[in-house]
């Protein structure tokens, strides 16, 4: 195909935003992966080429550069949810009134799902790659802190270190490739501002109002997301599916990035094949909708549940923290399919779980 043209519109607070459309069917919007993102790069690079290439035969895909990055205005400083929200609905705007799926990559997952919950009629479905829920979990971790700290210093290195980070250190060449896309995408001075307001996106209490069909992606191998986040997010949002993929690569282009494609047109009921979207390996056992897909410790929780215990209550029995409860109970729902405390109660009774010592 050849390259989409490139097209430009203002968001209600002036910014230009760059986008393209390519393709034919019903739009997808993929919101960029702050804070790297660059359109015009992204098509020059094969394996992403490639990717665009084989969604766009089956739907327009529509993809867009976000304020201060790529080929949109750079001359900004207010990467506020607010914003965020107004570069995506000018985008939007250009679309004409028909639903459309819509793509959240990693730190804009957050975005994707305020749109989704703010504008219901808008949106058919969510598909939401490495689903960072609450940023604010980043602002702890050492890896993305020592990243950090080199911003300034040596703008190379840190390029080059979160590639690798994002690629893979086994795709030597692809991470090359994203540095390089890095650089052109965003500047040192825009970089560290926009990342501190993205990890303060926090958006638990909007998932049980997602009105849409919701499915969330990611590799847990990547490390990309805390542990059981993604889980305990599916389990709140109404009717999601979760789908775990093998490798480490938090890029979806990278690595089995056909599984990724089918997943995705699978869940929007585009010539699906079951044989070939399901999961296996690792993601296998951990979806597993059986008792023996639970941990000790698991068991142990859905136990503790069906006696009527709180999560606080079963953090203090275990010695436990809280929100490591918390993150368990949002795991067993995904293994088990089930939607509440109540119904893994009832599990643990039938399955004859309800007795088992916590000790």
């Amino acid at each position: 195909m050849d390259a989409p043209l490139i097209r430009y519109v203002k968001t209600e607070d002036g910014v230009s935003i760059a986008y393209w459309k390519l393709g034919r069917g019903p739009y997808q919007v993929h919101m960029p992966a702050l804070p790297h993102s660059h359109i015009a790069m992204e098509w020059e690079w094969p394996e992403m080429r490639r990717g665009w290439e084989l969604i766009a035969s089956s739907v327009t895909v529509v993809r867009y550069d976000g304020r201060g990055t790529g080929l949109s205005e750079r001359d900004v400083d207010d990467f506020s949810m607010e914003a965020l929200l107004a570069d995506l609905d000018a985008v939007m705007g250009e679309l004409g009134e028909e639903p459309v799926s819509l793509v959240g990559i990693h730190n804009t997952v957050p975005v994707a799902i305020t749109y989704a919950v703010r504008h219901p009629e808008r949106i058919s479905h969510l598909l939401l790659w490495t689903p960072l829920i609450d940023g604010t979990a980043n602002k702890a971790n050492p890896r993305l802190e020592s990243a950090r700290r080199i911003v300034e210093t040596d703008w190379e290195t840190f390029s080059e270190t979160v590639a690798h980070g994002l690629m893979g250190w086994d795709e030597p060449e692809a991470a090359r490739k994203y540095a390089r896309l890095i650089r052109a995408g965003i500047n040192q001075e825009t970089l560290l501002p926009m990342v501190l307001q993205l990890h303060e996106f926090d958006v638990w209490d909007l998932l049980p109002q997602i009105a849409c069909p919701t499915l969330l992606m990611y590799r847990p191998d990547s490390r990309m997301l805390p542990e059981g986040m993604a889980e305990r997010a599916a389990a709140l949002i109404p009717d999601a599916r979760l789908s775990l993929l093998e490798g480490s690569a938090s890029s979806p282009t990278v690595g089995d990035w056909r599984a990724v494609f089918r997943r995705g047109q699978a869940f929007l009921g585009i010539e699906p094949d079951p044989a070939q979207s399901r999961p296996k390996g690792r993601a296998l056992r951990l979806l597993n909708m059986k008792t023996d897909a639970l941990t000790a410790r698991e068991r142990e929780v859905v136990a503790l549940v069906a006696r009527g215990l709180t999560n606080r209550e079963i953090a203090a029995e275990l010695v436990l923290a809280e929100k490591t409860v918390e993150n368990h109970v949002g795991r067993i729902l995904v293994k088990l399919d089930l939607r509440s405390r109540t119904q893994i109660a009832a599990y643990a009774v039938e399955h004859g779980l309800a007795g088992r010592s916590a000790s």
